[in-house]
């Protein structure tokens, strides 16, 4: 959304938070933003440890740099799921609106592995005023389409190149990886991990964490196995790539969204590393590319009337937009209640 703020002549100042600011990358679009330690869970092993992830939860000081963080000067906080920024509205009172993948969990959408903690977080770990959801459908609710950070020039000039697959499973051990993929030789395998240099082990090759990189070879695979995120999905499912999700198990969000991948016929899952799921998939035909359109460009314009609970207007316009959408036809949704 930072072009189309820009590009709208709209000041817009950045705070992320959440991972240590050396191990930011693709952060420039932002200029000179501010960091904050935040919140994150514990992951190990393709896990989140919840006692863990509430032992090292550093409340105390996200609290205090919520109440420290100066909000004089501004007409809306915008939190991506983003607890410094939203906690500083909330104890400031000022209006503040959610756009991220989590608010549409206020909906009655697609869950796996919800229980009493993950609910807890989805409620409180960045409370807004306002919320805007964004998923793959709408499901018949007010959620929009997701956000697509692609060069859509670099996607109109470059070809797929027949049997690379990109691999990102941070989660996951690096030689766990290397032996899931190593029988699978007619295929070239580029797998973003946390090394550097880059090295390769036959067909299999290790790079380090690099955005630019990392989109060429996205756009000319021809498909992804990655944790059930919602961005890099997305970006796959605008693309036409094949799509294999390993939700990292214990996570409320990415369970559900590897449910929702397989309810919509969309991707297929994976719960852990097997050979035999793996090669079914390698040889599966391609799917369709569902190209998401301008939803930075149709949620600035949005956000500039200043109409934050007419969602339901808004999501009708996106999805209408999207020819191959079969929620494109619906026209109730915007009185679905959250």
């Amino acid at each position: 959304m930072s072009r189309a703020f820009e590009r709208r002549g709209i000041r817009v100042d950045y705070l992320l938070s959440g991972r240590a600011r050396q191990d930011l990358f693709g952060v420039e679009c932002f200029g000179e933003f501010q960091h904050r330690r935040g919140l994150t869970f514990d992951v190990r092993h393709g896990r989140v440890r919840y006692l863990h992830t509430a032992m090292k939860l550093p409340l105390a000081t996200t609290l205090k740099d919520a109440a420290a963080l100066d909000l004089d000067g501004y007409d809306l906080v915008i939190s991506d799921f983003e607890p410094v920024t939203a906690w500083a509205a909330r104890l400031k009172r000022r209006p503040s609106l959610g756009i991220s993948h989590q608010c549409a969990f206020r909906y009655d959408i697609p869950t796996d592995g919800a229980n009493v903690f993950a609910r807890t977080v989805l409620r409180f770990f960045a409370p807004v005023t306002y919320c805007l959801g964004l998923h793959w459908d709408s499901f018949g609710f007010p959620i929009i389409p997701p956000l697509i950070d692609l060069d859509e020039d670099a996607v109109a000039r470059t070809t797929t190149e027949p049997g690379k697959i990109v691999v990102y499973l941070p989660f996951e051990h690096r030689d766990d990886i290397l032996s899931f993929l190593a029988p699978f030789t007619c295929h070239r395998f580029v797998v973003y991990m946390g090394v550097d240099p880059s090295y390769s082990r036959g067909h299999v090759q290790f790079r380090a964490y690099d955005k630019a990189a990392f989109q060429e070879d996205l756009i000319s695979s021809e498909g992804v196995v990655c944790n059930a995120g919602f961005e890099l999905p997305s970006e796959s499912l605008h693309l036409g790539k094949r799509l294999l999700v390993k939700p990292v198990l214990g996570q409320m969000e990415q369970l559900s969204n590897a449910k929702a991948l397989s309810d919509l016929d969309y991707g297929r899952r994976l719960d852990s590393l097997n050979h035999d799921i793996l090669n079914e998939w390698l040889n599966s035909p391609p799917p369709p590319p569902r190209p998401f359109g301008d939803v930075s460009g149709g949620v600035v314009d949005w956000l500039m009337e200043g109409r934050f609970d007419e969602t339901g207007r808004l999501a009708q316009r996106l999805w209408s937009a999207l020819a191959w959408s079969r929620g494109s036809d619906r026209t109730a949704f915007a009185l679905r209640p959250a």
